[in-house]
């Protein structure tokens, strides 16, 4: 799962730009090595804007992110929120896997505003 914050700090000095160009390209180098990708917005709750087995549409994904979304909430509850949904949906993809050979991996660019004691508990 490839996870990018879209909130408004994101947006100064061009820094949600360069993360969406480096999400794009770990996205695609996945892909050429077969690897199955979910592409997701944070905001005060996860967005999916490319599930697992949607085919990457570049032009999409950049039309997806604007980091101009801004909440009361967002740096309190965005990651927090978005940890746990990540968690269902990784648990989702582990329940259909016939083999149970499957490897999950969560890559999360983000400028790190968030409220860090409230993500913690996620973290293993």
């Amino acid at each position: 799962m490839l996870a990018l914050d879209d909130t408004k700090s994101m947006h100064y000095g061009d820094v949600g730009e360069q993360a969406l160009k480096g999400l794009l390209s770990i996205s695609l180098a996945l892909q050429h090595l077969n690897i199955k990708t979910c592409i997701t917005s944070i905001k005060d709750s996860m967005e999916i804007c490319k599930n697992f087995n949607d085919l990457l549409n570049c032009q999409k994904i950049l039309e997806d992110f604007s980091f101009q979304y801004e909440s009361s909430n967002s740096h309190d509850l965005s990651m927090s929120s978005f940890m746990a949904s990540s968690l269902t949906e990784f648990e989702k993809v582990q329940a259909m896997d016939a083999n149970g050979e499957s490897r999950q991996l969560c890559i999360i660019i983000s400028d790190g505003k968030m409220n860090k004691q409230m993500v913690k508990p996620f973290l293993k």
